[in-house]
């Protein structure tokens, strides 16, 4: 079957071909006896196809790639947030909070040990 059909339909490099579109040279060397009705009917769904694609009209193929343009929203401008401005007409500017010094940090950490033993306790006596 596969001896008899010319070569660019099998796609021995000319063009496109159900053979090279099926799998190639490898699939039908290395077929069982077993998988010959699938490679078939694949190869054969392949040739209609491409016996197709033959009967298009020179003037109805594609000459160059299609220009595509994109068109998207830039995602940080889609709605601009209207901040209100405060009464007095002036903005208050945040500071940029300084490093803790070691009595700050001394302080944060003697709260976090006081909070986790106050929820040991209440835990423990709901279990």
């Amino acid at each position: 079957m596969v001896a008899s059909l010319d070569r660019k339909r099998l796609g021995a490099g000319c063009g496109g071909g159900a053979g090279r579109r099926t799998g190639g040279w490898k699939v039908y060397a290395c077929m069982t006896d077993g998988d010959f009705p699938f490679v078939q009917k694949r190869f054969f769904e392949e040739y209609a196809a491409w016996s197709a694609v033959e009967q298009v009209a020179v003037g109805k193929l594609l000459t160059e790639m299609p220009q595509l343009q994109l068109v998207v929203k830039p995602m940080g401008l889609a709605k601009a947030e209207k901040v209100p401005k405060p009464a007095g007409g002036q903005v208050v500017v945040k500071k940029i909070p300084e490093p803790l010094t070691e009595a700050q940090i001394h302080d944060r950490r003697e709260v976090l040990r006081q909070q986790a033993e106050f929820l040991r306790k209440t835990r423990a006596t709901k279990l």
